[in-house]
């Protein structure tokens, strides 16, 4: 009598389904800001109708996309952005392959900002060009202060002379988005979809955790980063030394 789908429990379905897995996973991971070992046997129903009402959001972007190709080009056939010629066969590799992608470039932009201290440093602007210098004294004004963390960093920070609010994720990606299309750049159409519904399922955390997405109420994002960071991972040993020397450095910055 357990041959039906809906009649097994949810870790055989999964088995069966490893991308609907990896769907829910990304978001539950997202939404929360939990652990892997702490995904719930069934999520609750709102969390499933917020999954389709984003696939919709998202392939709404890439069925525009597809269509406007295949009509232009006349092409025999066509298929979405980001996505493999045969799904149902190279699916699962693709989209392993993307996310490890994506992953490696998060490390690659984290070590870059790690290069020169801006990880972590909250309540500063950094400044590595005339524009930003700038920008950042276009905040207040110029009443602010410039700290130097040693000449081997290529870096200034620019404290204002109120604190800097915590930013939002859709803020963040709206400032990059523009950075991009300033710089002569632009994010794919359907990249930037995704983007965008990926930061705001991390706003949402704020409704549940008292308007905080990121940091508890007077933690440093170093603070959160470390505590969400597993001992077990690899790169662990190599965020503690940075975290250690990154408020070294700021005691000694003039």
């Amino acid at each position: 009598n357990n041959k039906l789908l809906y009649q097994r429990p949810s870790f055989e379905y999964y088995d069966l389904f490893r991308g609907a897995l990896v769907e829910h996973m990304i978001y539950y991971l997202t939404k929360t800001g939990g652990d892997a070992r702490m995904f719930p046997e069934t999520m609750p129903v709102q969390f499933y109708a917020e999954i389709y009402d984003m696939r919709f959001k998202i392939y709404n972007v890439l069925q525009r996309r597809k269509r406007l190709e295949h009509t232009s080009t006349l092409s025999r056939e066509s298929h979405h952005d980001f996505h493999p010629h045969d799904l149902e066969h190279d699916g699962e590799a693709h989209f392993a392959k993307l996310i490890a992608r994506e992953s490696a470039v998060t490390e690659l932009t984290a070590g870059r900002l790690m290069g020169n201290y801006i990880l972590f440093s909250d309540s500063y602007v950094p400044v590595q060009s005339g524009a930003a210098f700038y920008k950042a004294i276009q905040m207040d004004g110029g009443k602010g202060t410039f700290y130097s963390l040693g000449s081997d960093v290529h870096c200034l920070f620019y404290k204002p002379a109120e604190a800097l609010a915590m930013p939002d994720p859709t803020e963040c990606f709206q400032s990059l988005a523009d950075h991009a299309t300033m710089t002569g750049r632009r994010f794919e159409v359907g990249y930037a979809a995704t983007m965008e519904v990926f930061c705001e399922v991390l706003e949402s955390r704020k409704e549940g955790l008292g308007g905080c997405w990121l940091t508890a109420p007077g933690e440093s994002s170093r603070d959160a980063f470390m505590r969400r960071l597993k001992k077990s991972d690899p790169s662990y040993a190599i965020y503690e030394a940075y975290a250690a020397e990154h408020a070294e450095r700021w005691e000694g910055a003039k």
